[in-house]
This record gives C-alpha cells, sequence and structure tokens, in this order.
C-alpha cells in the first residue's frame, strides 16, 4: 500500500504483527519512508499505539453484520 493510498480515520490492520488500529496520523520522512500511527483499544481499556510503516497495511473491510446494526440512519431518534 502507498502512502497516498492511507487514509487517516480508516481501520488498518498491520501484517507483521497482526494488530488493527484506526489511522491517526501520517509521516514522510526525508528519506523516502512513510509511517502511519494506529491507536487501538487494548484489553486492558487503555488506548495503544504504534507506528508501522505503510508497506505493511492492509485495509480492513467492516464486517457486514456490523454495517447492519448501526451507521447513518435518515431520521434522528426522538428522546
Amino acid at each position: 500500500m502507498k502512502s497516498d493510498k492511507v487514509v487517516l480515520g480508516k481501520t488498518y490492520q498491520e501484517s507483521l504483527h497482526g494488530r488493527k488500529g484506526v489511522a491517526v496520523s501520517l509521516v514522510h520522512y526525508l528519506t523516502g519512508c512513510s509511517r502511519v500511527s494506529l491507536e487501538w483499544l487494548g484489553a486492558d481499556g487503555e488506548v495503544k499505539e504504534a507506528w508501522v510503516d505503510v508497506t505493511t497495511l492492509k485495509d480492513v473491510k467492516l464486517a457486514k453484520e456490523w454495517k447492519d446494526k448501526g451507521g447513518p440512519q435518515k431520521v434522528p431518534p426522538r428522546m
């Protein structure tokens, strides 16, 4: 995956360790290397972060059952 295809706010999986997280920042170094900061919620409830090379990222598709349970609604619920 090239760094110009990385979209901040999307979920990616890092192929080396299998970590899944939301891309929150992108850095381009003078050497030509690009790295992305992924954040996710750990098992202990703390926010975890890892900087990974963009070449190790895979786009994560949301599961269909998750999309069916929520998302944008036509009319907001009344309270």
